[in-house]
């Protein structure tokens, strides 16, 4: 199959990095698609319109790369136009994985920034659109450069917020670990008082086993504070971008983002370790009732 012909849209003053690392995926193995060409770095002046027309026509379609001040790069909107005039099918992708990218001027209403992910950028070349995730979440909903202070005032409020929220999530997530390990003493405490006073076998069982599913049920529910967390301080490392300081961004770049764990080890990694512990006690009990002796000489008879 022939590779499509890509050209690049992107602003030259302050993205040529992306560009950059696109021109390196057209070059792997599997890419689907060649660069044919790129953005003029000119003034917008002359005859730069036709020369740009020329370029984008010989293109099957044009990717253009957001990046945070993508609304203010007259050349980018510039070109997209053209696209939209010549009817090239175009995409937008989100340039940065830490920064809030906006789209072009001349973006339409319905246009959608898409996820930078080579799978995706595959799909997209392929002319997969809606039917695709897109564009990560946004915080702003205009660039942060053009926040009035009033607005400030109220992303302060809501930022505030915020951490009020996230605190009290934790405590409901150590007041949740307290329940389900006392929960969990208590099943290990009835089933060792069941063996030791002779009580059947069989009511043993159903408690121990009833103790694994508490314990899974513990497990996804660790599970769902951590990623409620995670959402809440996504939007807060957001905000902060806005702000003067940014004291919890420094704070996780300070960690290095929990991946050295020589540094510093997340708590949810250490958190969720109990609930297998207990798991495999109840796990023990219950393969322990089981009559192993009578179940292979009846398999193997």
């Amino acid at each position: 199959m022939a590779k499509k012909k890509v050209f690049i849209s992107f602003d030259y003053d302050h993205d040529e990095f992306l560009k950059i690392a696109l021109v390196g995926q057209a070059t792997l193995p599997d890419s689907p698609f060649e660069l044919v060409d790129w953005s003029i770095k000119e003034e917008l002046s002359g005859n730069w319109k036709e020369k740009a027309r020329t370029r984008i026509k010989n293109a099957d379609l044009v990717a253009v790369i957001c990046g945070a001040n993508t609304n203010t790069a007259a050349g980018v909107s510039a070109e997209l136009e053209i696209a939209q005039a010549e009817k090239i099918p175009y995409f937008l992708l989100w340039g940065y994985k830490d920064k809030t990218c906006v789209k072009p001027r001349a973006a339409r209403a319905d246009d959608k920034m898409y996820k930078w992910d080579w799978d995706i950028l595959k799909s997209l070349i392929g002319g997969a659109r809606q039917s695709m995730a897109i564009e990560p979440t946004q915080v702003f909903r205009k660039p942060i450069s053009d926040i009035t202070t009033d607005e400030l005032k109220s992303v302060v409020d809501i930022y505030k917020v915020l951490i009020d929220m996230a605190d009290k999530v934790s405590q409901r997530r150590q007041n949740a670990n307290n329940f389900y390990l006392s929960v969990n003493t208590a099943i290990t405490g009835a089933a060792a008082y069941l063996s030791a006073t002779g009580n059947s076998g069989a009511n043993i069982f159903i408690i121990s086993l009833a103790g694994v599913l508490v314990c899974l049920l513990w497990k996804r529910n660790i599970d769902s504070y951590k990623d409620l967390n995670k959402g809440k301080f996504f939007v807060i490392h957001e905000i902060e971008k806005a702000l003067p300081i940014a004291a919890f961004t420094a704070e996780r770049d300070v960690l290095e983002r929990g991946e050295n764990s020589n540094l510093y080890r997340p708590f949810h990694l250490v958190e969720v370790l109990v609930p297998f512990i207990f798991a495999a006690i109840h796990l023990v009990q219950c393969l322990r009732l089981i009559p192993w002796i009578t179940l292979f000489a009846f398999v193997f008879q």
